[in-house]
Parts: structure tokens; C-alpha cells; sequence
């Protein structure tokens, strides 16, 4: 697996922090071949009441 992403955590004042990721699959023939065929778009969301402070969340473009 292979992951690209991009954020603005660099930025000093911005005023929303973002993160972007697309990560590529290089899955063998069989049962997970199908992840070699999609594109995945994740991004990490902030949410106040969860204990760890981002959680990604993934869409699947088949």
C-alpha cells in the first residue's frame, strides 16, 4: 500500500485544519484483487467528544 496525502498542518493562523489522503492498494489476484480496481478518498475529520483528536474516514470510487 502506497499513501499520498495532504494537509495544511504547516500553515501558521490557518484558520482550519485539513488532511487529505489517497492511498493505493497493490492487492494480489484473489479474493482482495478488487482494491486494485478503486480509488479510495480519505480525510480526517475533528471530533470533540472522541479521545483521540482525528479519525479518517474513507470513500470508496469503484
Amino acid at each position: 500500500m502506497r499513501n499520498v496525502g495532504l494537509t495544511n498542518s504547516k500553515v501558521p493562523d490557518a484558520p482550519q485544519r485539513y488532511l487529505r489522503t489517497v492511498p493505493i492498494f497493490e492487492a494480489p489476484e484473489g479474493p482482495h484483487a478488487w482494491l486494485n480496481q478503486a480509488i479510495f478518498v480519505g480525510r480526517s475529520v475533528r471530533r470533540q467528544k472522541m479521545r483521540q483528536s482525528h479519525r479518517c474516514v474513507f470513500a470508496c470510487i469503484a
